[in-house]
């Protein structure tokens, strides 16, 4: 009987393991666009409360050939300045 129940447990666990690397690889292999993001996210909240002001692009289609921008830093420097 135990030989049967650690049979059973082995074939069930060769399964599981099989169905969890198939059905997360997709997730795990988005991590670092997530981390990326994330990121970014946390870049832009913090620069705001630095006094900041940020904003979303308007993306115009790309027949318009139109580039406008207003009241733009040099992020490099400006990370330069306040976290060196």
């Amino acid at each position: 009987m135990n030989h049967i129940a650690r049979q059973v447990m082995e074939n069930f666990t060769t399964a599981l393991k099989s169905y969890y690397n198939l059905n997360t690889s997709f997730i795990l292999d988005l991590e670092p666009q997530i981390s990326y993001y994330v990121g970014a996210a946390k870049l832009v909240k913090d620069l705001r409360s630095h006094g900041l002001k940020m904003c979303k692009p308007v993306i115009e289609p790309k027949e318009n050939r139109i580039f406008e921008c207003q009241g733009i830093a040099d992020m490099a420097f400006v990370i330069e300045l306040l976290y060196k």
